[in-house]
């Protein structure tokens, strides 16, 4: 990520856009899957790995993403725990549940002319466009 100068793990594609998103909102830290959270609840005990913890707009966010239609009863119970722990800790929390498809892809658009593109191979000056200025 350009705005915490590391790159960061994730496991599905809705990670990546939700990095993507961080990235854009300056995010000035994020940690993939922080802690685990151990909990017990009427039904027994049971555990919970959020996926981030980011830092932005001096705001501490645990978030979780899991698209809507892959949210399950049990999935529900643990971002009810999540959001429970985040509370306790000043933080605020959120379910990535899906995006927008003009939201997506306005910023897949714009990541992609974000950073200069880098010659790693020296192929630039290769290519069909240069090739014809030099008369060939």
């Amino acid at each position: 990520m350009a705005s915490t100068y590391r790159q960061h793990g994730f496991e599905s594609l809705e990670e990546v856009r939700l990095l993507v998103a961080l990235d854009f909102l300056g995010a000035s830290e994020v940690l993939s899957q922080p802690f685990r959270l151990d909990f017990e609840h009427m039904g027994g005990q049971s555990w919970h790995i959020p996926d981030y913890l980011a830092v932005f707009g001096g705001s501490m966010w645990l978030l979780d993403v899991r698209p809507m239609e892959l949210v399950k009863d049990d999935d529900a119970l643990k971002f009810a725990a999540a959001r429970e722990v985040a509370a306790a800790c000043g933080w605020r929390y959120s379910v990535v549940a899906g995006w927008g498809l003009h939201v997506w892809s306005v910023l897949d658009h714009l990541s992609s002319r974000r950073r200069p593109s880098r010659d790693l191979l020296g192929m630039r000056d290769q290519s069909p466009r240069s090739a014809a200025g030099r008369g060939g």
